[in-house]
This record gives structure tokens, C-alpha cells and sequence, in this order.
């Protein structure tokens, strides 16, 4: 597994992608809206959102915050 830890900032975003890890966005504070394979939702403090393998998924700050990211398996590319 891959746990990375990320400060976000209102208006930032990751560009729609995908891999074969199955990752979990844990929002420890602030607002994500998540778009995953077409279905957009928003992730806040108390709610997880889990993206699938393979599946194409984005992000977008809502608002200032922290989340712990989750990745199965380990993803090399972070290494």
C-alpha cells in the first residue's frame, strides 16, 4: 500500500487519469469534488470515496484541506 498525506488548496485539481491501483481518498478536512467514472460526488471530513482499477476519476478543490490518499497495490511511480 501507498498512504500519501496532501495539503490542498481552493481551485486546485488533478486532470482526469487513471491506474491499476485501487485508491481510497480519506478527506481529513475541507471539500473534494471527486468525478469517478462519469459520477461526480464531493468528499468531505467523515466520508471516504473509492476509486476502482483502471478507472478514470479526477479532482477538484472545493475549498482548503487535507486528505490521506490510499493506494493498493503500492504504487512505484511514488517510490
Amino acid at each position: 500500500m501507498t498512504f500519501a498525506h496532501y495539503d490542498f488548496k481552493l481551485g486546485s485539481s488533478i486532470h482526469e487519469h487513471s491506474h491499476p491501483q485501487e485508491e481510497v481518498y480519506e478527506v481529513i478536512e475541507g471539500e473534494l469534488e471527486l468525478t469517478i467514472d462519469g459520477a461526480t460526488q464531493i468528499a468531505r471530513a467523515g466520508l471516504v470515496a473509492i476509486v476502482p482499477s483502471n478507472v478514470l476519476h479526477s479532482v477538484k478543490a472545493l475549498t482548503d484541506g487535507r486528505l490521506i490518499i490510499v493506494d493498493y497495490p503500492v504504487r512505484r511511480d511514488f517510490e
